[in-house]
């Protein structure tokens, strides 16, 4: 599969249900508030984030892109990721979700399921940035909660999850064998 960011309802479209349902599929997540902030500084180093030439903060930026006047996300990249990996019924399509905090222990369980145990993960983009809570304050804080409030409910974040959790590597249907169907 090429690299790129689509959701699991596009990849069962593209696949077809039947093909799909044969086939071990799997996502990553990321904390809700690790993900703001990743997102902030995505767009900082972009230059999307300025106003007047100036960087616009933190907390200005989430009370634009997550604040109460917003009643849905300008695009998906700003909506819960339980979005990006339900169908229209809220139903999760994927077999496994995994958290971004334990990628390597995660993506090692992934690699086990399909058989390839020899895969690696190489870490190709790399941020110097400091540790998300430091970006927060009590406002900006519950402000992420209410917009990723489906996140933290289906995958059990809370703000102090910086890893030290085990992820909860979620299952939304059991499969009898979760090899990869060469066939088709």
């Amino acid at each position: 599969m090429p690299f790129r960011h689509t959701t699991a309802h596009e990849w069962r479209n593209e696949f077809g249900p039947r093909r799909w349902d044969r086939r071990f599929s799997f996502a990553f997540v990321r904390n809700p508030w690790d993900r703001a902030v990743s997102l902030y500084s995505f767009r900082v180093d972009r230059g999307d984030n300025r106003r007047e030439g100036e960087v616009v903060p933190f907390g200005a930026w989430v009370e634009e892109t997550f604040g109460d006047e917003r009643q849905s996300p300008a695009n998906i990249w700003d909506g819960p990721q339980v979005d990006w990996l339900s169908d229209e019924n809220g139903h999760l399509l994927v077999d496994f979700v995994g958290r971004f905090e334990r990628l390597s222990a995660d993506f090692a369980h992934v690699c086990e399921v399909i058989g390839r145990e020899d895969a690696s993960l190489p870490h190709l983009k790399t941020s110097s940035r400091s540790a998300y809570p430091g970006y927060y304050d009590d406002r900006t804080r519950q402000i992420v909660a209410d917009w990723f409030a489906p996140d933290i409910e289906a995958f059990g974040y809370t703000f102090a999850d910086q890893g030290d959790r085990i992820g909860n590597g979620k299952t939304s249907r059991p499969r009898p064998n979760h090899r990869e169907d060469k066939s088709g």
